[in-house]
C-alpha cells in the first residue's frame, strides 16, 4: 500500500491540530498551570540567540590562549595581562587584589631569595585562572543577554510578522 504525502506550503500556517501550535490562553488545550505559560513564554523567541554563550565563550578562550601562549619564551610575555585584564575586569581586579598577594607571600615569603621557578609558577596559575574564569564570565554574560532579549522582545511585542 502506498500512501501519499502532503507537502505543505512554507508559508502556510501551522496545523492548528499539531502538538507544536499553542493555543489562546483561555481556549481548550491552552496551557493551565503557571510552569506551563511559564515554558511557553519563554521559548526561544531568537534561535541564533541561544548559542551566543557559546560563541563568547569560545572567542574569549581562543583568544585568551592566543595572549597566553603565544608569547612564551619571549619577552613579550610578561605582557599578556594587560590583553585579558580588561575584558574580565571584576575578576581580573579580584585576582590582583585578593588571590595574588596571599599566594605570592606563601610561595616567595622573601621575593628577593625567591628562585624562578615559584614566579613561573605564579604566571601560569595567573595564566590559568585568566583563561578559566574569563571563558565562564564570557559564557555567563552572553547566557545573560541572550536571556534578556528573548524576555524584552517575546514573541508577543514584536507580533507574528517582524
Amino acid at each position: 500500500m502506498v500512501e501519499a504525502v502532503v507537502m505543505k506550503h512554507p508559508i502556510q500556517p501551522p496545523d492548528p491540530t499539531s502538538k507544536s501550535a499553542t493555543p489562546p490562553p483561555g481556549a481548550v488545550g491552552a496551557p493551565s498551570s503557571s510552569a506551563e505559560r511559564k515554558a511557553v513564554r519563554h521559548e526561544m523567541n531568537f534561535p541564533r540567540l541561544k548559542r551566543l554563550s557559546w560563541w563568547l565563550a569560545g572567542i574569549y578562550l581562543a583568544w585568551s590562549c592566543l595572549v597566553f601562549f603565544g608569547g612564551r619564551g619571549g619577552q613579550g610575555h610578561e605582557w599578556w595581562p594587560i590583553f585579558l585584564y580588561p575584558l574580565i575586569f571584576p575578576w581580573s581586579f579580584l585576582y590582583d587584589l585578593v588571590i595574588e598577594p596571599p599566594l605570592a607571600n606563601w610561595l616567595a615569603p622573601d621575593a628577593t631569595a625567591a628562585p624562578g621557578s615559584a614566579w613561573v609558577l605564579m604566571d601560569n596559575l595567573a595564566g590559568a585562572y585568566y583563561i578559566i574564569v574569563g571563558t565562564l564570565w564570557f559564557w555567563f554574560l552572553g547566557k545573560m543577554v541572550s536571556r534578556f532579549v528573548n524576555y524584552r522582545f517575546d514573541r508577543k511585542s514584536i507580533g507574528p510578522n517582524r
